[in-house]
Order: C-alpha cells, then sequence, then structure tokens
C-alpha cells in the first residue's frame, strides 16, 4: 500500500564512516533516475516523512532503518492486520536497504536485488554469507564454523542445488559458493530449502506480504 508523507526520501547525516562525501545535484538527472551506484555521494538530508528512515545505521552508510516503529505498526493494524512479511520501499534513489524486523530497500536501480536479499534476513533468518565483520561471526541456519557433514545447519540439502559446504572468512563455512546471501545483490530468496518446501513456503507467506511504499 502506498503511504503519504509529507516530504519524500531518507534522512542521511553523512556521518558513517564509509560515507561517499561530496554532493550530487538531483536536478542534473532526468526525473526519478535511480542508477546511483553505491560510490556515489548520497546529499545531507532531513526530510520529514511518514517512517523516518534513515541512512548510515550500525555506522554503514547503506543500511537503511525505518526509525518510526509504532507508526508502522499502526498503519499495519490499520490496514493490513493479518500481515505475514512487510517489505518497506523507501523512496530515496541511492543504494539502501536492511533487514530485521521490517525488510528494507530504497528503490535504487538494484531494489529488487536488495529486497530479495533483506527478505531472507526477515522472513527466514538468514544470515549474510559474506564478511561483514567478527561482530556478525554467529552461528546460523546458514553460517557455521562447524565442518563435519552430519553437523552443519543445513545438512538436509547437501547436494541438492548446488548446496554444499564452503569457506569464507577465515573459520565460517556457507551453504553456497556465490550468491544467495553471500553478496548484497542475491538473486534466490531461501538458498537452504529444496525446490517443493522453497516454492511452498513462498506461496503460503506471499498470501499475505506487506509491501509499504512511502
Amino acid at each position: 500500500m502506498r503511504t503519504i508523507s509529507e516530504e519524500s526520501g531518507a534522512t542521511h547525516d553523512c556521518k558513517a564512516s564509509d560515507c561517499v562525501h561530496g554532493d550530487t545535484d538531483l536536478s542534473k538527472y532526468p526525473r526519478r533516475y535511480n542508477k546511483f551506484t553505491r560510490d556515489h555521494a548520497v546529499p545531507v538530508t532531513h526530510p520529514n516523512t511518514i517512517f523516518g528512515s534513515s541512512f548510515d545505521n550500525g555506522g554503514l552508510h547503506r543500511l537503511v532503518v525505518p526509525q518510526k516503529n509504532e507508526r508502522i505498526e499502526e498503519v499495519l493494524k490499520t490496514h493490513i492486520p493479518n500481515y505475514t512479511q512487510v517489505v518497506i520501499l523507501v523512496n530515496s534513489p541511492f543504494y539502501g536497504g536492511s533487514g530485521g524486523k521490517w525488510a528494507t530497500s530504497t528503490v535504487n536501480f538494484k531494489s529488487n536485488d536488495i529486497a530479495v536479499h533483506e527478505i531472507g534476513h526477515s522472513f527466514a533468518q538468514l544470515a549474510d554469507e559474506y564478511w561483514a565483520g567478527n561482530q556478525y561471526a554467529i552461528e546460523s541456519v546458514n553460517r557455521s564454523q562447524t565442518a563435519a557433514a552430519n553437523a552443519v545447519p543445513w545438512k538436509h540439502w547437501l547436494g541438492k542445488d548446488g548446496v554444499g559446504i564452503y569457506s569464507y572468512g577465515g573459520k565460517d563455512l556457507r551453504p553456497t559458493g556465490s550468491g544467495h546471501m553471500s553478496i548484497v545483490k542475491c538473486n534466490i530468496l531461501l538458498p537452504l530449502f529444496a525446490p517443493s518446501a522453497k516454492s511452498n513456503l513462498w506461496r503460503q507467506s506471499s498470501k499475505n506480504l506487506a509491501l509499504l511504499l512511502r
């Protein structure tokens, strides 16, 4: 559903250590242009939006997170009370998104990939399969430091659809060699489920998919 904001975009204070400093003059680009890559400078902005989404969360510029959780819950309770999965699209042309309670993506030209990746976090509790730092090196359904084939969390899917035991980032192991959750621009939602389970699970969840546009 489309939600109304007084202004458009996402807050950006340019305080994350990996921010690209500089200025991108949007007036020089066509209307609705969104093909900004991750190395484009995002203007410092403080728009008044319904969900208060912002860049620069957790010290990462690309981590775009809606801040007004109570407002989101109010909208859902009023309009989509039986939702299963929420996807929030933030009306910013710059690259960003996040998983967690609300799967979130900007409307950058990579938003399809971003949204699927973040839904993997929010809906299936999948971990990143790329090295994001020691603070994220925890055991998960798709990440482990156990190499034994009979002990990894994804043991039931070994040998199916390319699922195996692949090392990355030192001691960590993942079920795929590339793609899926191993890079931010993944292309498959649930890499750990066999095709039949994957389709059934998605069919059930898509009945109550709440897509919030703002």
